[in-house]
C-alpha cells in the first residue's frame, strides 16, 4: 500500500480510492507538489491510522438483521445456526452484528444460536439442519473446505462473506449457499462523490454505510 500511495503522490493525483485489508495499516499519502492534501477515500477494513477523508464500510447492525432473515429462510424456523468468528469481546462491529442477529432470532425458539471460534474434525453431528456463517473471506474459504469434508452436503448450508474469485468458485459449486459483500459499483460512485465534495467544499462524510450485495448459489 505504501508503494502505491507513493506513486499516487508522485503522479500528483487529484484523489485516491483504496481498499484496505488491515485494521493496523499505517501507510502515509504524501501531499501534492504544491503541498495540498490528496483526498483519500478508504473501504474494506477501517484503520484509524490513515488520514482518510471518508471511509465506506459495513453497517454491522443491519448485516446482523439480514443474516437472521437468511438463517430463518434456510432453517425454515427450526435448526441450528453456527456463527464462526474470532473472540469478539473487544470487537464492537462483531458484537453489534451478533447482538442484532440474536435479537432478530429471539422470535424463533426452535432455532439454536451458537457462536464458535473454530470447527474441529470431531464436530458433533446432530440430525437437525444447520446453517454456518463466516464473517471473513479467509474463514469463508477455509470452512467451505472443512465442512465439505466432515458433514453431508444435504445437512447444512454455508453463508459467507467475500467477493474474491475463490469465494465465487465455491458459490458456483454450491459449497457456499450465499455470499454477502459490499456493492463495488455503489462504492465507486460514492467514493468519487466524496472526493468531489471534498475538493469543492473542503469536507466529506467521514463514514458511509455501503450497500450490501447478497449473491445466492445457482445450486
Amino acid at each position: 500500500i505504501q508503494d502505491l500511495f507513493d506513486y499516487c503522490s508522485f503522479a500528483n493525483a487529484d484523489g485516491v480510492i483504496s481498499y484496505i485489508d488491515n485494521t493496523e495499516e499505517t501507510a502515509v499519502l504524501k501531499p501534492r507538489y504544491d503541498e495540498t492534501k490528496i483526498p483519500l477515500v478508504a473501504t474494506g477494513q477501517y484503520s484509524a491510522n490513515l488520514q482518510q477523508i471518508s471511509f465506506i464500510g459495513y453497517n454491522y447492525w443491519e448485516i446482523g438483521k439480514k443474516l437472521a432473515s437468511q438463517i430463518t429462510y434456510y432453517l425454515q424456523n427450526s435448526g441450528e445456526a453456527y456463527i464462526i468468528t474470532e473472540p469478539v469481546s473487544s470487537n464492537t462491529n462483531a458484537n453489534n452484528l451478533l447482538n442484532n442477529m440474536q435479537n432478530s432470532l429471539a422470535d424463533y425458539p426452535d432455532i439454536s444460536f451458537i457462536v464458535l471460534n473454530n470447527i474441529s474434525p470431531d464436530f458433533e453431528i446432530t440430525d437437525r439442519h444447520k446453517v454456518f456463517i463466516t464473517l471473513t473471506e479467509e474463514d469463508t474459504i477455509k470452512y467451505a473446505q472443512i465442512l465439505a469434508e466432515i458433514l453431508p452436503a444435504s445437512s447444512y448450508d454455508l453463508i459467507g462473506f467475500g467477493s474474491n474469485e475463490t469465494c465465487k468458485l465455491y458459490l458456483q459449486k454450491g459449497s457456499i449457499k450465499e455470499l454477502i459483500s459490499m456493492d463495488p459499483v455503489k462504492i465507486g460512485e460514492t467514493a468519487i462523490k466524496e472526493i468531489f465534495e471534498f475538493r469543492n467544499n473542503g469536507y466529506a462524510n467521514s463514514y458511509i454505510s455501503a450497500d450490501i450485495k447478497i449473491t445466492r448459489s445457482p445450486k
